[in-house]
């Protein structure tokens, strides 16, 4: 399976052009799809998959809000990030 990419040219603050690769997304996949596939490929069935995806988009969530980092395996590792402009005084 390969991912189909695009170059696109920007031109950045400093003004000179420069090309960057960007990701082409042709299909947009519902939790339902993804879940008749898993059951598909598993012993479950579609509505225990469902159950199971469901849960946790509850917990990774509330794991974030809690300040910790949730690793998921070869799916990816998920932390919440600050970003903000300084300012002169708290």
């Amino acid at each position: 399976m390969s991912i189909l990419y695009k170059s696109m040219v920007k031109r950045p603050a400093s003004g000179e052009e420069q090309y960057y690769v960007t990701v082409t997304n042709h299909e947009k996949i519902t939790i339902s799809k993804t879940a008749s596939l898993i059951a598909s490929r598993s012993s479950r069935t579609r509505g225990d998959v469902m159950t199971v995806l469901y849960a946790l988009l509850d917990v990774v969530p509330e794991y974030l809000l809690e300040g910790k980092t949730v690793s998921l395996a070869d799916f990816g590792i998920f932390s919440a990030h600050i970003r903000s402009n300084g300012v002169d005084s708290p």
